[in-house]
Parts: structure tokens; C-alpha cells; sequence
């Protein structure tokens, strides 16, 4: 699991298109959904070129909370953290493997859910991934997305680019806890 959600970082040369942060902005190719995604990053130039970040779904599991899990699955895990966040969800392939205790205090959501998947490949052999897919974050069995297509020497694949990029002091959500001295918590 990347803790990194799935970015689309785009140039825009026409100076009369207006876009917001937080807007949404899909990419299609030949009618099918590639991209789903909320802008995050705008960068304007004299030039009038726009440089835009949009972020997907994903975006949103990197809120630190404080989470307790007991005899719990991955996909009831990632369940409860989904509908928590009110995100768009699919487990697509259950686990079945039912973890030990998970503790997550100040952790992101995504730190445990890694924990998570990571704990039911060792003791299961079971290896699942989350992936949003247009918009819906999925969990996913490996097996599940194995494909016949091969990409190797013979191939037009010739030239690629990879960036990574964390966006630091940004908050989703702020959580406030109060002792309460009756109850000595």
C-alpha cells in the first residue's frame, strides 16, 4: 500500500478557463474513466500556463486518527474507515482472515490500514490492495488483476516520467479530545 494517493497533474494553456480547488476533474480515454480526482494545487505564470495537481480519493485516507481494531478483517477495516471518512467504497474481494488487535493512535488511516493488509499476507498468504478506481476506492485481491498483456523490448512503451510529491501542512479533518475528570479519561 503507497500512502501517496494517485495524482493528475496537468498544464493548461488557455488563460480563460477558470478552475478551483477542490473542484472535481476526470480524464477519460476512448469513453472509459481513467482519472477522478479533486484539485489541490494550482500554479498560475505570467505566461498565462496553469499548472494544475488534482488528487484522487485516496487523498483523504491520510487524515491521523485514533482507531482500535479487534478480530477484525482487512476489508471490515477498510469498511468502517471508508464509511467513517463517508468516502465511495467497494470491497471487491473480502478477506477472510480475521487480525489481531490494530491500535491506531494519531496514525493515518492509511499507516493502518498498510498494517492491516501487511499483517494478512504473512499470516494468511492473502495479498490484497486498495485502488481508487474512478473515484470509488476498492479493495482488491491481487490475484484478481493479473492480465495476459505483456510489456517488454518489443513494445512502443519507450519513455516515462515518475514524480513523487508530498503536499505537507494540510489538514482534512481536526480531532479534539477532552478529559473528562468524572470519568478519569
Amino acid at each position: 500500500v503507497s500512502d501517496r494517493p494517485g495524482c493528475l497533474m496537468l498544464e493548461l494553456i488557455d488563460p480563460t478557463i477558470r478552475l478551483s480547488h477542490g473542484g472535481r476533474i476526470q480524464l477519460y480515454s476512448d469513453g472509459v474513466g481513467l482519472f477522478s480526482g479533486f484539485i489541490m494545487y494550482i500554479s498560475c505564470g505570467a505566461d498565462g500556463r496553469m499548472a494544475v495537481y488534482a488528487y484522487d480519493q485516496r487523498r483523504y485516507l491520510n487524515n491521523m486518527d485514533m482507531r482500535s481494531f479487534s478480530y477484525a478483517s482487512s476489508s471490515e477495516i477498510f469498511t468502517k474507515i471508508c464509511e467513517d471518512l463517508q468516502l465511495p467504497y467497494q470491497v471487491r474481494d473480502p478477506s477472510t482472515y480475521k487480525l489481531g488487535t490494530i491500535l491506531g493512535d494519531r496514525r493515518s488511516n492509511f499507516s493502518i490500514l498498510e498494517e492491516a493488509l501487511e499483517e494478512t499476507a504473512l499470516q494468511s498468504g492473502q495479498k490484497f490492495l486498495l485502488r481508487d478506481c474512478f473515484g470509488k476506492l476498492e479493495h482488491v485481491h491481487t490475484d484478481s488483476l493479473q492480465s495476459n498483456l505483456l510489456l517488454g523490448d518489443n513494445d512502443l512503451l519507450t519513455e516515462y516520467q515518475y514524480t513523487s510529491d508530498i503536499r505537507q501542512n494540510t489538514y482534512n479533518a481536526i480531532l479534539l479530545v477532552q478529559n473528562n475528570d468524572q470519568k478519569q479519561t
